[in-house]
């Protein structure tokens, strides 16, 4: 029996393989018409500009206009579907993972700088709305050479929407488990001068698996406005403001071993002020300067169901001041040469902590050359010096390399450094969930964790269409922070705490196939993973060793029908239980959706999550077979000279 589902599961995948190769090339474009796949420009890699084919940091960029018209609600939506990326439900929402390393490990920004508002260790990805986003790039690896702390596993950088032209745009959705959203846009573009107003309200209920009072699901609701403003400026200086704020609901229910219900609710509140001076030069330089303020609120009650007076209540502030100066010029024909300083102010109030609040600061200093000794050679050397107020100094290196072997094949190694500063929930909080029975005591004497990665990328255009892509890759990670028990303290609750006890390598290959034509977009991507924590010798949790992704990004059936699918296969993965390594099934998810645009200014779309109705206790936790319609709405008028 298992034999015919494992070969009924890889079938599903062949066959969605074959189908998607076969829409490819019935509907690619024509020869000789121009190529159908210009590359996208891509900055995160390297903070400069340069087509995805061209830089020697491999980075993939997604746009976000379709999904946005599908009914993707969140950063989570569209990740989830992409190959070669791991969404995981954490406590509060969804959480990424890349090659193998969990989201504590992988930097999230929003134009290039970081957000606060972890939960525990780790970000959630539905906090972050499609109503603004025009792109996301995402670099697998060490990052820390430019971006700092948290950058080892790799970087999620979300590019904001500038509008080209006076628009609005107007989207509902409706969906299963009384889920509904409204979200649209306001776009005015002058002479000089562009802004955008963003408003999101969305709502959904809580979800349980089974006929316990435990939700498997939480329930949220999300208010959400935006602003986002460009001037430009006499003597080729401009100014970029942003401000944001958001209002969150999440509510759920756990229920202890002992059978004690327990309601839960969070009431949190982000707020965003952001301006950035920047400053061309007539011979290409850039001088810029990024500040931000980031504050997050979070009000965490719970309340036990049948005795009222058992509630704790938890309050948290956090802050973040960044600041962060950068100039990147030419030097001959040979340089480009990018360095600045960053300044990170970062506190935090809690009723968790032992004392009424704590603060660290970061100083650092970043610098990169791109240098181009030879037509098709690219060498980019890079080096961070950061200075924390807890930790003391840390650098950081890299050193990457493009080559073109000819004009359709380019080979990308590269080596970099990277290190996580311990968060403070690590350091100092004490988080009790008396549901489960269990709490976690900081540890304040924990030391940085730090990275190697290796990465090597082959690309080949086998013609205008089709691009097939090698990643090989390997990453060592010292210093491991795990929670390890507390030994004789105490009956009934368990007590925990961080430690630096750990080594971890993460190692593998990405193979990728894409063909796009004028009317199709399709990607296929298998991942082989091994990722072992070497202080015991066994594999981490929750990682499948085998992944195989298939996505029909767009279809075009008509001049105004799209089709898009996806679905994912994962390997089994290893959990321990009681000293005992326990081995899980395999699963497979599937979405699908059909877009259509019956005028220039009206779309709908039709979606369907978890075709398949797949769960798995341990490796897929999703909501079961979901159905998502969206209505769009959108007016413009003359372009932006």
């Amino acid at each position: 029996m298992g034999i015919f589902v494992r070969k009924s599961i890889k079938m599903s995948i062949l066959q969605m393989v074959t189908v998607s190769a076969w829409a490819s090339q019935a509907l690619a474009e024509p020869k000789g018409t121009g190529s159908a796949t210009a590359e996208a420009m891509v900055v995160t890699g390297t903070r400069s500009t340069h087509d995805s084919w061209d830089t020697a940091i491999p980075t993939d960029s997604i746009s976000i206009e379709d999904a946005r018209k599908r009914g993707k609600q969140n950063l989570a939506d569209v990740l989830a579907e992409l190959p070669g990326v791991e969404v995981v439900p954490a406590i509060r929402g969804q959480t990424v993972r890349l090659q193998g390393f969990d989201s504590k490990y992988v930097l999230v920004l929003i134009d290039g700088q970081r957000v606060s508002g972890k939960v525990g260790e780790t970000f959630d990805l539905e906090s972050i709305s499609v109503e603004q986003m025009e792109r996301v790039e995402i670099v697998r690896g060490a990052a820390s050479s430019l971006y700092g702390s948290d950058g080892i596993g790799g970087v999620v950088n979300v590019i904001l929407r500038r509008p080209r032209t006076n628009r609005q745009d107007l989207r509902l959705r409706w969906g299963t488990d009384a889920e509904k959203a409204i979200g649209g846009q306001a776009s005015f573009v002058g002479k000089d001068t562009d802004s955008t107003l963003s408003l999101n309200l969305s709502q959904q209920d809580p979800w349980r698996r089974s006929q316990s009072p435990a939700t498997s699901f939480s329930g949220t609701e999300i208010a959400e406005i935006a602003w986002l403003h460009h001037a430009k400026l006499p003597a080729e200086w401009s100014f970029k403001t942003r401000l944001g704020y958001q209002s969150t609901r999440i509510d759920g229910t756990d229920v202890s071993g002992a059978g004690a219900i327990w309601d839960r609710e969070n009431r949190i509140q982000r707020s965003t002020v952001q301006v950035g001076p920047e400053k061309r030069f007539e011979n290409g330089s850039i001088l810029k300067l990024d500040m931000q303020l980031q504050n997050y609120k979070d009000d965490y009650r719970t309340v036990a169901r049948l005795q009222k007076s058992e509630k704790t209540q938890e309050k948290t502030h956090e802050n973040i001041q960044e600041h962060t100066l950068s100039y990147q010029h030419e030097v001959g024909l040979a340089h480009l040469l990018t360095w600045g300083a960053t300044h990170i102010t970062e506190t935090l109030e809690s009723d968790r902590l032992q004392s009424d609040s704590v603060a660290r600061k970061r100083n650092s200093f970043f610098a990169q050359d791109e240098w181009s000794p030879l037509s098709d050679l690219t060498l980019v050397p890079g080096f961070r010096l950061d200075d924390d107020s807890q930790f003391g100094d840390k650098t950081s290196g890299k050193l990457a390399l493009r080559y073109a072997w000819n004009e359709n094949t380019i080979i990308r190694p590269s080596y970099g450094e990277g290190y996580r500063a311990p968060a403070f929930k690590e350091l100092y909080l004490r988080f009790e969930n008396l549901a489960v029975g269990y709490d976690v005591i900081g540890n304040s004497e924990l030391k940085p964790e730090t990275s190697r990665s290796y990465q090597l990328a082959l690309d080949h255009r086998l013609s205008l269409e089709k691009t097939l892509t090698a990643h090989v890759f390997r990453n060592d990670l010292d210093d491991m922070i795990l929670a390890t028990a507390l030994k004789g303290e105490g009956q009934g609750v368990m007590h925990y705490t961080y430690k630096n006890i750990a080594r971890a390598r993460t190692q593998g290959v990405d193979l990728t196939f894409r063909w796009a034509g004028a009317s199709a977009d399709t990607t296929v991507r298998y991942q082989y993973l091994e990722a072992r924590d070497r202080t015991v010798d066994q594999p981490l949790e929750g990682r499948s060793r085998d992944t195989l992704a298939a996505q029909i990004n767009r279809l075009d059936v008509l001049d105004d029908l799209r089709l898009q699918a996806s679905a994912r296969w994962m390997g089994p993965q290893f959990y321990t239980v009681n000293e005992e390594t326990q081995k899980t099934k395999a699963a497979l998810v599937v979405n699908a959706g059909i877009l259509y645009d019956w005028t220039a200014n009206w779309s709908g779309s039709l979606g369907i999550d978890n075709l398949t109705n797949s769960w798995e206790d341990r490796i897929l936790q999703i909501r079961p077979r979901s159905y998502i319609v969206t209505l769009n709405w959108n007016h413009q008028n003359e372009r932006k000279d």
